[in-house]
């Protein structure tokens, strides 16, 4: 039996990594991505998953919900990227096909509906910021007990 997989993500070349194995490994059936702001904006994030996806092209990849998650920081400051790092988009000099926007969904409250559906077999994998994840505790903090697992990529890069 695989494990059904939330992942949130601002998807860039190691986010990209970890869709790839989770594509391509039976145990793991990725149900949702957030797509998050971090080393690229939220809108780039999308465009990576997208473009991810449309290279795994079967149904099942296909009927994997994304969903736009946290586009600024709960502080409301502006976010600040790096495109120095991974390029503009994230993926190095890749840059995603722009007529990609099919399947996302703008309602942050799907989230729940997968968490209710999944509930005790979920794992959520954050590898990026966790803006998104921080407002489901925050709201939905008796929900959020009934997952199975988390996985968290934390880190703070340039700070000692």
């Amino acid at each position: 039996m695989s494990q059904k997989v939330l992942l949130f993500g601002d998807v860039g070349i190691d986010d990209t990594i970890a869709l790839i194995y989770a594509y391509l490994n039976d145990d793991v059936e990725v149900i949702g991505i957030v797509a998050d702001y971090g080393n690229v904006s939220r809108e780039n994030a999308i465009a990576n998953i997208l473009y991810i996806r449309s290279l795994f092209p079967t149904k099942e990849v296909e009927d994997i919900k994304v969903i736009a998650g946290a586009h600024i920081p709960m502080t409301g400051e502006p976010p600040v990227y790096v495109p120095e790092i991974h390029g503009e988009y994230g993926l190095g000099p890749i840059i995603p096909p722009k007529n990609m926007q099919n399947g996302i969904s703008e309602n942050f409250c799907e989230i729940i509906d997968l968490i209710e559906t999944y509930k005790d077999e979920l794992v959520i994998v954050n590898i990026g910021r966790l803006t998104s994840l921080a407002s489901l505790f925050i709201l939905y903090k008796s929900l959020m007990t009934t997952i199975k697992e988390y996985y968290i990529m934390g880190g703070a890069f340039w700070v000692p």
